[in-house]
């Protein structure tokens, strides 16, 4: 009788060590962009957390982490951002996204980050549209660069040039081969190691 009860302690024991291995695994990290998109556990959500009537009004770290604790009750699980260093949005996002992971390392969301791509000459009489803003746009995908190495667990993705190729958008649209150059460079940069493979 007195061994079968330290024979069901172990496999107790040893249930509950599995059980807290599988639970303080790092899943989250090992996920994808092809785990991610099309996936209807990973809800999509193009976001912008302003709250003034301007972009230069950049919301407060405290302020996004309210965001993202809303976003997740919703089930969004992956933000699509629009620039990543015109403005603080971005870094502060990804501040936030990393408080919340270290006071819940479930908490899960991923980023999308957009890169804006404008023309040379963009919101100006002189737009050329076969051309791009080589300051801008090299800023954008550098930054972009540094913000999914330091963060390959919440950054999956780059988007280059998200509304730039739509005639619509006058005032800053490139033709495309603007956006596949820079496109062709951070595949580059993924070959080279210098990004994650995933990515």
């Amino acid at each position: 009788m007195k061994t079968n009860y330290v024979a069901g302690f172990f496999v107790v024991l040893i249930m509950l060590l599995i059980g807290c291995i599988d639970q303080n695994s790092n899943k989250f990290i090992e996920l994808k962009a092809s785990d991610i998109l099309g996936n209807p556990k990973h809800k999509a959500f193009s976001y912008g957390g302003y709250r003034g009537k301007t972009r230069d009004d950049v919301p407060t770290v405290k302020d996004l982490e309210e965001d993202m604790k809303i976003l997740a009750v919703m089930g969004v699980k992956l933000l699509r951002t629009y620039n990543t260093q015109q403005y603080a949005h971005t870094a502060n996002l990804l501040k936030a996204i990393r408080n919340l992971k270290k006071e819940d390392p479930n908490f899960e969301m991923y980023l999308m980050l957009g890169t804006w791509i404008e023309c040379e000459g963009a919101w100006t009489g002189n737009a050329d549209h076969t051309k791009g803003n080589s300051g801008n746009n090299k800023a954008e995908i550098e930054t972009a660069f540094a913000m999914a190495k330091e963060n390959p667990d919440i950054v999956k993705i780059i988007a280059v040039g998200n509304e730039a190729m739509v005639k619509w958008a006058v005032n800053y649209y490139v033709t495309p081969k603007v956006i596949l150059d820079w496109v062709k460079h951070l595949q580059e940069l993924k070959k080279q190691g210098d990004l994650p493979k995933d990515l």
